[in-house]
């Protein structure tokens, strides 16, 4: 697949720039990805843990992973540009 320019029609056909649309997305579906492989790692061990010593142990290592990996998800995202045009912060004084 070509590259596409930041500054060239969004592929999607909304009309935009690629730049304001589409351009993050192949990086957050890389994110949602790792999520549920490390979710799916989580099940396994805890099926596993719950079979070994029994449910509640596994019960108690599948919450905690769970926990575990959303909040490394949540970390791991980068943080939102904040491009607020209505905040004042970009008022031209002249200068």
């Amino acid at each position: 697949m070509a590259s596409i320019e930041r500054n060239a029609l969004c592929p999607c056909g909304s009309g935009k720039k690629y730049k304001k649309c589409c351009m993050g997305l192949e990086q957050k579906a890389q994110i949602d990805k790792r999520l549920l492989g490390i979710l799916g790692v989580v099940v396994v061990a805890a099926c596993v843990a719950g079979g070994v010593w029994g449910f509640e142990t596994g019960l108690r290592i599948g919450v905690v992973g769970v926990i575990f990996a959303v909040g490394a998800n949540i970390l791991l995202k980068a943080p939102k540009k904040k491009r607020d045009r209505d905040s004042g912060s970009n008022i031209d004084f002249g200068r």
